[in-house]
């Protein structure tokens, strides 16, 4: 590996997991009124 590639990795990999994190929240955003009709359950039980 070059000293370049070598040192971006880590970032790269930094990244991807934010992306990955903001990923899982968007998703769940838009899942939580379906899983809280679909459960019967108040807001609070479903966070």
């Amino acid at each position: 590996m070059t000293g370049r590639l070598r040192r971006s990795v880590p970032h790269l990999v930094s990244v991807a997991g934010a992306v990955i994190v903001a990923l899982d929240g968007a998703v769940l955003l838009v899942a939580q009124p379906s899983l809280q009709r679909s459960l019967d359950a108040s807001p609070a039980q479903i966070q």
